[in-house]
């Protein structure tokens, strides 16, 4: 059981299943933990009850009720030391649901939660966990309760009424988001201008200098902001962002591992193998040779 660890790609079926709508919510419960995964769709995780310490690019969070973050396409991630961790998924695929956000995103941590991407701050790095407690906790949890029972009916205007509670979902997590202080808050602004910056120039050589300047903070105060929010410093963050990016490219088989390499800001290959290693268990190629596989395994085939 010591053999090296692969890391198993979720497909849209293994979300929705035969469902048109990109979207659908499960409750689970891990007792030990889950392995490493990723997902080809975006989820929301609640943390209803229980505990356990949630692994995300090379760090490790200890959970507890009330916890909730969100998990974008190509992060690696995972569960350990679980005791009955009980976890609310809302799955979802943004682009395909067409959301009318109706003027919510400027809402301090909408782009941070639901901007999938490398321009998303929960794409990369550990992911920030909203601690829902008391009313805010309250709510959501009706708000979650009413999603799942809209997703459970089949009648006429199913996708309308789950859509609409998704969004409702979506807004009170946004306002939870701004309830925090007002210096966290323009500490989340100055991590959302890091975040577009380094997406923007993901094959650039970025350094922390650079980013502390593009954030209005100081070097020392750009670490701390990062490891508060994140669980890594900016340089890790910026790995993070290639590494990312990298497992999207992996998809195309158009590039090369040099090539893509260095599109996303490696300049040698090898190094880009033992990175990508380091962060999904794998390297590129077997990455790439997985996920092949696992789209083999979703074709349909006559029973």
């Amino acid at each position: 059981m010591a053999g090296k660890q692969c890391v198993r790609v979720l497909e849209r079926s293994d979300a929705f299943g035969q469902d048109c709508l990109p979207l659908s919510l499960l409750r689970c419960v891990h007792h030990g933990g889950f392995p490493l995964h990723v997902h080809g769709f975006s989820e929301v995780v609640f943390v209803v009850r229980g505990e356990g310490t949630h692994l995300a690019c090379g760090t490790r969070r200890r959970l507890s009720p009330g916890d909730a973050f969100v998990m974008h396409p190509g992060q690696p991630h995972g569960y350990a030391d679980t005791a009955g961790l009980e976890l609310c998924n809302v799955a979802f695929i943004a682009q395909e649901l067409s959301l009318p956000t109706l003027g919510i995103e400027p809402l301090p941590g909408y782009h941070a939660l639901f901007v999938q991407g490398p321009n998303s701050l929960s794409y990369h790095a550990q992911p920030t966990v909203l601690q829902l407690v008391g009313d805010d906790l309250t709510r959501v949890s009706t708000l979650l309760h009413d999603l799942e029972e809209a997703l459970r009916q089949p009648r006429p205007g199913r996708a309308l009424r789950a859509t609409a509670c998704f969004m409702l979902l979506v807004a009170e997590l946004c306002a939870h988001w701004a309830q925090v202080s007002r210096r966290q808050v323009g500490a989340v602004t100055g991590l959302e201008s890091v975040v577009s910056y380094v997406a923007q120039r993901c094959s650039e050589p970025i350094t922390l200098a650079d980013m502390a300047s593009v954030a209005c903070l100081s070097t020392r105060s750009l670490n701390r902001v990062f490891r508060a929010h994140f669980g890594c410093s900016p340089i890790a963050y910026v790995m993070q962002v290639r590494i990312g990016a990298a497992a999207g490219l992996l998809q195309d088989r158009r590039f090369t591992i040099s090539e893509l390499a260095y599109r996303c800001g490696f300049a040698d290959s090898s190094y880009f193998t033992r990175c990508f290693r380091a962060a999904t268990g794998m390297s590129p190629a077997e990455f790439r040779l997985h996920r092949q596989s696992d789209e083999a395994e979703d074709t349909p085939e006559a029973e």
